[in-house]
């Protein structure tokens, strides 16, 4: 079966960096079409977007006339996508030409696939890549019997990092069944995404021995908006979208030490960190059934999170 590629790309303030991402896809065979969405740049952006549109048949600037954040700006993009599979690419990152290789290979042999991660770097302006990703196969931690509730667990315990935003691949049928970004999220929405994907699908390792993408390290880089705040309406917006009632132990105990790891992070003092993170995450998980309810009613109504 033929499989093509729609490639959405949500773009802001990224002039400087929007042709080349463009670039490194649009010659991709496995690529049908390339889905840009402005939000509301300040700078010369959409004009660039379109450029490219009338340069390229592939590419396709998608009206919009709001602002949306990344994760909204993706879900307008999916919803006028035209592929069997679906992929990402922040305007300022790019692709490597292996990018599809292993994917189609594994969505074309298993009907059943849903989602692939691949290997990635981050790439500084000094010249500088560090790996990004899980670099094995997930499974290989497993007995062989495991299914896949098995391997969220331990996914979430371990903390392991799945792909990236850039290097994962998704049917279609995923969002079919109404699993969009949470457009709530301006922070921390692919983390979020990914959790809640992991627990529904199964993740198919794919490239994990070169990189397919490389992510883009500067000075107007979203990843420096992160903050204690970010990171908490994160956390309460996943328990939202996985529902309070159905939570697993292990899930209310990652949320415990993802919101005591975010509180301590900034104190400087590694003793007095590892202290109070460990410390903080016994106390609390000895008031845990108290404290969850909590801490969600207080969060959602703090931070405006209830949808309409």
């Amino acid at each position: 079966m033929e499989l093509k590629v729609s490639v959405v790309i949500p773009v802001y303030n990224a002039e400087k960096y929007l042709e080349e991402a463009v670039k490194s896809a649009v010659f991709l065979d496995e690529v049908i079409e390339i889905l840009i969405v402005d939000d509301l740049s300040e700078d010369n952006s959409l004009k660039v977007g379109k450029l490219l549109e009338q340069e390229f048949e592939k590419v396709r600037v998608i009206p919009n006339s709001k602002k949306l954040f990344a994760a909204g700006c993706r879900n307008i993009a999916i919803k006028s996508s035209k592929g069997d599979l679906v992929a990402f690419l922040d305007a300022d990152d790019w692709y490597y030409e292996n990018r599809f290789k292993r994917d189609l290979e594994i969505f074309r042999n298993d009907s059943r696939a849903r989602i692939t991660y691949n290997f990635s770097t981050i790439n500084f302006p000094n010249g500088g890549i560090i790996p990004y990703g899980e670099k094995k196969d997930l499974m290989t931690f497993l007995p062989q019997e495991a299914d896949n509730s098995e391997a969220y667990e331990f996914a979430i315990n371990k903390d392991l990092v799945l792909g990236h935003v850039n290097a994962n691949t998704v049917h279609k049928e995923v969002f079919n069944n109404g699993d969009f970004w949470d457009d709530r999220l301006k922070v921390h929405a692919d983390t979020e995404f990914w959790w809640r994907l992991n627990r529904k699908y199964k993740f198919h390792a794919s490239e994990l021995e070169q990189p397919v993408s490389a992510a883009r390290r500067h000075d107007h880089n979203t990843i420096y908006k992160k903050s204690i705040k970010t990171k908490t309406i994160m956390l309460l917006v996943w328990v939202d979208n996985i529902g309070l009632e159905n939570l697993y132990e292990f899930e209310k105990k990652a949320l415990i030490y993802h919101l005591a790891r975010a509180i301590t992070n900034p104190i400087k003092n590694n003793f007095i960190r590892k202290l109070i993170l460990h410390g903080g995450q016994l106390f609390v998980g000895l008031i845990k059934p108290f404290f969850i309810p909590v801490f969600y009613k207080w969060g959602m109504n703090r931070y405006k999170l209830y949808r309409d």
